[in-house]
């Protein structure tokens, strides 16, 4: 059982990326993950690394690599965990997580704005019967994406505080804080809610072997 045991971390570890020193690389997108980012209090760590893939006119198209980042406490929290139990701590804890994703597709910045949108308007309302913040959140987010275009390679962060508010960097730029925790807790459930957009059992695979 044991010799079993480790083969499977073994091969999470091969399923996850190719890895480096200090990053992974998605094995379907060549996409560079750092192991960790510089966070509030301590570096967060890399949970796992994916990739969104859209159907357009009947073809899958790779959209960007998005890796799931958290604070090395709440790692040791998580492992061995479900990914429904994953996603409940996460929302349920002030701990801070972030989400990195790397344009593989350039996209307009509404195109990317408008499809982040579609999936955090909805989840919005979980966590808040207000209709007027609802509102004020999502102009705000929409606001982000001012930009004419996000070219392949782009990358963009979205940190979630231990406040609970959500703080956007595309490419290193500054986007601002939006000091809501229903929005932070919305953009977080599309990757790793029951409906996320993306196979988060590769997302959160890394917790394997951390």
């Amino acid at each position: 059982l044991e010799a079993m045991h480790a083969w499977r971390v073994v091969m999470l570890a091969v399923a996850v990326a190719v890895a480096g020193a200090n990053h992974v690389v998605g094995e379907a997108t060549s996409v560079r993950f750092p192991l960790d980012v510089p966070g509030e209090s301590s570096s967060l760590l890399l949970l796992g690394a994916t990739v969104r893939v859209k159907k357009i006119l009947f073809v899958n198209v790779q959209v960007y690599a998005v890796g799931i980042y958290a604070e090395p406490g709440a790692v040791e929290e998580l492992k061995g965990k479900e990914p429904n139990e994953i996603y409940d701590y996460l929302m349920e804890h002030p701990t801070q997580s972030s989400l990195r994703l790397t344009m593989v597709r350039s996209v307009t910045g509404d195109q990317m704005g408008g499809a982040l949108k579609e999936a955090v308007q909805p989840r919005l309302k979980r966590f808040t019967s207000d209709e007027g913040a609802i509102a004020r959140d999502m102009s705000a987010f929409e606001k982000q994406f001012d930009m004419s275009s996000l070219a392949a390679g782009t990358i963009l962060t979205f940190t979630r505080l231990k406040s609970g508010s959500l703080v956007s960097e595309i490419d290193g730029k500054d986007k601002g804080e939006i000091a809501s925790e229903a929005l932070s807790k919305s953009l977080f459930s599309v990757f790793l809610d029951e409906d996320s957009v993306v196979d988060r059992s590769k997302l959160l695979q890394r917790l394997a072997v951390l």
